[in-house]
């Protein structure tokens, strides 16, 4: 008996110091999809420069912020690869250390446990309609906000505790005098979290993607009833078709409304009811008229409809169904919340030269309705046959308003969407984890530099209370956004008005810029609603967590350290 337990021993003293290495191949396996799918993609975009330069140009200079943040990522990579080489010996004898100290922490395996006892259960726990598109979004939703939740404590733990007691316990003083860098000491420590997190992460993530998609394979329905089983057949393409897959979003075009602005603006200073001769008065009723010229142009009245802007650059001729994503708001809440109408979709062709002539510059092809009832204040999407992509990638739309009690409003920014299929699920998953991994890095890296700072309970609290807020930031902000948005200070002056905005765009702005929560760049709403997570949105993530606030981290955590007297000479 003594003799196997002797053994156990053995193998799991064995198996805990290769745990290190495993978890680093498993890592750089992980990356494998990466550098695919970036190649993949840095070879289409190489095409269409030859191609289409002028689309990629007019491409990048309306969305400036993603050429630049690739660019970040390049540059900041490049110095994270030679950073990496110079002292890899350092830092992977660091990182090793740290990844086994923290597998002998309770904690991890607390955690760890938690999830692959929960994860399984919550197709039972959730309550949902019985929709499998619904349970489908729910459990890859809960899933990943768990699973990252769990690593964001594991790395925050682990940071602030591996640190702190190190310095308290004067461990650091052994390796200290030695010739290893305190830079190449905190990132060994990063890097070591920084790998066991990614490993586990993507052994999770693999976890629900083998749930979510044995949620939606095709079942036996002859043990449910002739009516349930209709419903299922019905239900279970959408899970394929809407959430299981990635789609691109096109929008209608913005209409313009500048003139008819400038002619409400000087008729309101005629009136006396705008001061001409203060600017920022002026500027501010410009941007509150403009909303409300652009809501209007979105508006179907009480019995009416509404020609929606058309909508370009669709793939032409697709064969796949697209996806008409829409929300409603009543104009008039009191009204019922069940909006009775109908959405009208046609598909039109140029006009010929002969008809040209007459002033028929587009004749309709196919027109298609899809009647209601619909429900305000939520997304619903509505499945149209791709045929009504036209030639030139064109798609019209109105919405007829059968209401007599209130208007349909939807909102000019995101309230009418048509998403098109472009790639399988495995593309978008994939990048939706490279952006959790990249907000659970800039945790990790300021509970480094709070350790570095402060003690174990100092540095804690202040990790956790940064964790607490991220959490409830998105909450804080829309809930601010209305209670103290100028709308709100109803008979204040317009000064106090401008008083109360400036406050409020200064607090969000050091909610969502300076503090790294989990509001900004979130991409489970996308990934559940099967709207793709762009290459340029995790480019963006990548360039703020990690090479602007993970980097600064690091940076004041490294000076903070080397300023910090580990030990006390007694003379």
């Amino acid at each position: 008996m003594a003799k196997i337990k002797h053994k156990l021993q053995a193998w799991l003293h064995a198996a805990v110091s290769s745990l290190p290495e495993a978890l680093l191949a498993l890592f750089v396996a992980s990356l494998v999809p990466l550098v695919l799918l970036v190649g993949e993609m840095a070879f289409r975009l190489f095409n269409r420069l030859i191609s289409e330069p002028a689309t990629v140009w007019a491409q990048a200079e309306a969305e400036p912020w993603t050429p630049l943040a690739w660019a970040l990522c390049v540059a900041g990579g490049i110095v994270l690869l030679w950073l990496l080489w110079i002292g890899r010996a350092g830092l992977w004898a660091v990182a090793r250390k740290m990844i086994i100290e923290a597998m002998h922490r309770r904690v991890v395996v607390v955690l760890l446990v938690f999830f692959i006892v929960l994860a399984p259960s919550l197709p039972f726990i959730l309550k949902t309609e019985g929709n499998p598109k619904s349970q489908v979004q729910i459990v890859l939703s809960y899933s990943l906000s768990l699973a990252e939740i769990l690593l964001s404590l594991v790395a925050i733990v682990i940071c602030t505790a591996s640190l702190c007691s190190e310095i308290e316990r004067k461990q650091v003083q052994v390796t200290d005098p030695k010739p290893l860098p305190r830079w190449q000491f905190l990132g060994g420590k990063l890097l070591g979290v920084v790998v066991m997190c990614a490993a586990i992460l993507f052994l999770m993530a693999a976890s629900i993607y083998g749930l979510v998609n044995y949620m939606a394979r095709d079942r036996n329905l002859s043990s449910l009833s002739q009516l349930d089983a209709e419903k299922q057949q019905r239900w279970l393409p959408q899970v394929r078709d809407e959430v299981l897959v990635t789609r691109r979003a096109v929008r209608p075009l913005m209409p313009d409304v500048s003139t008819d602005v400038e002619k409400e603006i000087e008729r309101r200073i005629k009136e006396g009811m705008v001061d001409g001769t203060n600017a920022q008065a002026v500027q501010g009723t410009r941007s509150t008229v403009t909303d409300q010229f652009q809501k209007r142009a979105f508006t179907a009245p009480a019995f009416s409809y509404l020609e929606v802007p058309p909508i370009r650059g669709l793939a032409p001729n697709l064969k796949e169904p697209v996806f008409l994503r829409f929300k409603a708001r009543r104009t008039n809440t009191q009204a019922a919340k069940q909006l009775e109408g109908e959405w009208l979709m046609a598909r039109v062709e140029p006009a010929s030269p002969e008809e040209k002539t007459k002033g028929i510059r587009y004749k309709p092809v196919l027109i298609i309705g899809r009647p209601g009832p619909f429900s305000a204040d939520s997304f619903q999407e509505v499945s149209l046959p791709g045929e009504l992509v036209n030639s030139e990638g064109v798609l019209l739309l109105a919405y007829r308003n059968y209401q007599g009690d209130t208007g349909v409003q939807f909102d000019p920014k995101d309230g009418i969407e048509v998403l098109q299929k472009t790639e399988g699920f495995f593309p978008n998953y994939y990048r939706a984890l490279l952006v959790i991994l990249c907000r659970i890095t800039v945790l990790a890296a300021v509970a480094l530099m709070a350790g570095a700072a402060f003690s174990f309970p100092v540095a804690s609290f202040t990790v956790a209370a940064i964790f607490f807020i991220g959490l409830i930031t998105p909450w804080v902000i829309e809930a601010a956004g209305y209670f103290f948005s100028p709308g709100m200070a109803k008979g204040a002056t317009y000064q106090v008005k401008l008083v109360i905005n400036t406050a409020f765009r200064g607090f969000v702005w050091v909610l969502d810029v300076v503090m790294p929560h989990f509001g900004s760049f979130n991409p489970r709403p996308d990934l559940v609603s099967g709207k793709i997570v762009s290459w340029g949105f995790v480019a963006q993530a990548a360039a703020v967590n990690l090479f602007i606030k993970g980097a600064v981290a690091m940076l004041v955590a490294v000076y903070v350290y080397s300023r910090r007297e580990l030990a006390r000479v007694i003379v």
